[in-house]
C-alpha cells in the first residue's frame, strides 16, 4: 500500500457515512434541495463497491460543467480514514448537450489494496458547495464491508445526529450494505442498546439481537422495543455486521425515541382576573423521560368564540404567558402539546375577567370634593370643576349634569361659562366604563353676587371719572416739573449766628430733616 504519508494529511472526523448517495441503484448520484433554480446533479456509471485492481476508471454525467473539480482518494480500510492520493482536475469533461455534461477520472495506484471512497468537490452555479461520495475496492486486501444509511450526508460518525427513528413500538430502519463481494449474502448484524437522551449512554450498553434481512444492497433491520423490553426514552443503537469471511464493517449509532403515550400537561390560571389586570399563565409538560422534546400550541377564546394565538409580547416563554384582558368576561386557554413522536394532548383552562367599576370624583382646582358639598365660589372665569380624578383602570367617559336640567357629555370638566348665572346650581357628575358600568358624585355650587364697591368700580361713570383724573394728572406733570426755587426761599448763611442740627431718626426710604435756629 502507499503510504498515510504520501499526501501528508490525515483527515480527523470521520467520514464513513458520506460514502454513499442514492440506495437501491446501480450509481451513485449526489444533488442539493429544490430551489428557485435546477440543482445540480452528479451520476457515477459504475456502481457502488466496484472492484478495481490498479487503477481507478470512473465515468458519470452532470447537469453543470465540473469547473475546476477536485478529486480524493480516502482509504477507510482502518479506523481512520487516510487520503491516499488526489487532484485539482478530473481527467475530462466533455458537453453533450445543454445541461448535459460527460465526464470521467482515472486514476493510476499501482500496489494499492483498500476499501476507499472518491470524493469529488466543486462549487455549483449558485456558488455553493457540492460533493459526491462512491465507493471502491481496489486490489484484492484490506477489504471490508461499508456500512450507511439512506441519507448519509445528514450524519456525522461514530454517533449519527439529525432526526431520529421512531419506535412504535417497532419500526424497520434501511442501511445500505456495500460488500466486497456483491453476491455475498451471509452476513450477521451485531447491535447494542442504551438510553442517551443527551448523547451520552447513562449506563453500559447490552447487547440485542436485531433480526435483518438484505436485498442487493439494502439492509433492513427490526427494531422491536416490546422484544428489547425497554421503558420510553431516548436511546442509542450502535450496529455493525460482519460477512462469511468474518470481515467487519465499521460501527455506526442510530438514535431512537420509544415513546407510545402522550405528555401530561396541566395549566396554572387564576380563576379569577380584574380587567386591565395583567396575570400570568403557567404550563407543566411531563412526557415521562429525559430529554423529551415536546412543541406547545396555544390559544385564547374570547366568550363569542373568538380565537387567536397569543402575541410575541404575550409569550414569556414557550410554556409561560403574560395576559391583560381589557373586557370583562369569560376567556377560555387552550393547549396543545405534541411529543416527538407525534402524541398529542389537549387541555384547557376557563379564567373569568371581572369589570373594575369606576369610581366617580370631583374636583376643583385640584382638591378633592367629597360627595353633597355646597362649594361656594366666587365671581370670575378662573375656576374649573374637574372629574379628571375619578378612578378606573381603562378609559372613561363623562357626563355632567347642571340643575337637572342640563347635560354635557365627553368634558372632563365645567367652568363659568357652563352655568346660567350666579346662584345655587346642583352638579352631577356620571362616569361610564366601555362595559356600561357606572359611578356618579353630586355637589352644590353657589357662584356669589359680585361685591357693591366692585360693581360701583367697575361701573360705566366709575371708569370715566377714573380716566378723567388720570389724564389730568398726566396733562399737570409736564408743569410741576418746570417749577424752580427762589432765590428767597434758600437759607443765608449768618456768620455770628448759631447754628443747631436735628438729625431725627426716620424709616428706611425716608428722607433725614435737618433743622436751622434763627441768629
Amino acid at each position: 500500500m502507499i503510504s498515510p504519508s504520501r499526501n501528508g494529511r490525515v483527515f480527523i472526523a470521520l467520514a464513513l457515512m458520506c460514502f454513499l448517495v442514492g440506495t437501491g441503484t446501480p450509481g451513485a448520484s449526489a444533488s442539493h434541495a429544490p430551489s428557485e433554480s435546477s440543482p445540480m446533479q452528479v451520476s457515477v456509471d459504475q456502481p457502488s463497491g466496484v472492484l478495481f485492481a490498479n487503477s481507478i476508471n470512473l465515468s458519470g454525467s452532470s447537469t453543470q460543467p465540473l469547473r475546476n473539480t477536485s478529486w480524493t482518494i480516502v482509504n477507510i480500510s482502518g479506523t481512520t480514514p487516510i487520503t491516499v492520493l488526489s487532484g485539482p482536475y478530473l481527467t475530462s469533461v466533455v458537453p453533450l448537450a445543454d445541461g448535459v455534461y460527460r465526464w470521467t477520472l482515472i486514476v493510476d495506484l499501482q500496489g494499492v489494496d483498500c476499501t476507499c471512497y472518491v470524493e469529488l468537490s466543486t462549487i455549483d452555479e449558485q456558488h455553493r458547495p457540492f460533493s459526491v461520495h462512491h465507493v471502491v475496492y481496489l486490489g484484492d486486501q484490506h477489504q471490508r464491508p461499508v456500512l450507511g444509511v439512506d441519507n448519509p450526508q445528514s450524519y456525522t460518525t461514530p454517533h449519527l445526529s439529525g432526526e431520529p427513528f421512531m419506535l412504535q413500538p417497532s419500526t424497520t430502519v434501511e442501511l445500505q450494505l456495500i460488500q466486497p463481494a456483491l453476491e455475498a449474502t451471509n452476513i450477521s448484524v451485531f447491535g447494542e442498546l442504551c438510553e442517551a437522551p443527551f448523547e451520552v449512554c447513562l449506563g453500559n450498553p447490552f447487547s440485542v439481537n436485531i433480526p435483518h434481512r438484505l436485498n442487493n444492497q439494502s439492509l433492513f433491520l427490526d427494531l422491536n422495543a416490546n422484544q428489547w423490553a425497554i421503558d420510553e426514552g431516548i436511546w442509542r443503537l450502535t450496529v455493525h455486521v460482519t460477512d462469511d469471511l468474518l470481515r467487519s464493517s465499521h460501527r455506526i449509532s442510530l438514535p431512537l425515541v420509544y415513546d407510545i403515550t402522550p405528555p401530561v400537561a396541566s395549566l396554572n390560571v387564576p380563576i379569577l382576573a380584574q380587567e386591565g389586570e395583567v396575570f400570568l399563565i403557567f404550563a407543566d409538560v411531563d412526557d415521562g423521560y429525559e430529554g423529551s422534546i415536546s412543541t406547545l400550541t396555544w390559544f385564547v377564546v374570547d366568550e363569542e368564540g373568538g380565537t387567536r394565538s397569543p402575541t410575541a409580547m404575550e409569550r414569556l416563554s414557550e410554556h409561560q404567558l403574560s395576559l391583560n384582558f381589557t373586557r370583562a368576561g369569560s376567556y377560555i386557554l387552550e393547549l396543545t402539546v405534541r411529543d416527538h413522536a407525534g402524541n398529542t394532548v389537549k387541555v384547557s383552562e376557563q379564567v373569568l375577567v371581572e369589570n373594575l367599576k369606576p369610581v366617580a370624583r370631583i374636583s376643583v382646582d385640584g382638591l378633592t370634593v367629597a360627595p353633597s358639598t355646597t362649594l361656594k365660589l366666587g365671581p370670575g372665569a378662573n375656576w374649573s370643576i374637574s372629574g379628571t380624578m375619578s378612578l378606573d383602570n381603562e378609559p372613561i367617559e363623562y357626563l355632567w349634569v347642571i340643575d337637572n336640567a342640563t347635560s354635557i357629555r365627553g368634558v372632563p370638566s365645567l367652568t363659568q361659562t357652563n352655568f346660567s348665572g350666579t346662584g345655587l346650581h346642583t352638579v352631577e357628575l356620571i362616569v361610564f366604563d366601555d362595559d356600561g358600568a357606572t359611578d356618579s358624585q353630586f355637589i352644590e355650587v353657589m357662584i356669589l353676587e359680585p361685591l357693591q364697591d366692585e360693581v360701583a368700580a367697575t361701573s360705566p361713570i366709575a371708569m370715566t371719572v377714573l380716566g378723567l383724573l388720570i389724564l389730568s394728572v398726566l396733562v399737570a406733570l409736564p408743569f410741576i416739573k418746570r417749577q424752580r426755587v427762589t432765590e428767597s426761599d434758600l437759607p443765608r448763611w449768618q456768620p455770628n449766628a448759631k447754628a443747631e442740627v436735628v438729625f431725627t431718626s426716620s424709616p428706611i426710604g425716608f428722607d433725614a430733616t435737618v433743622e436751622e435756629d434763627e441768629p
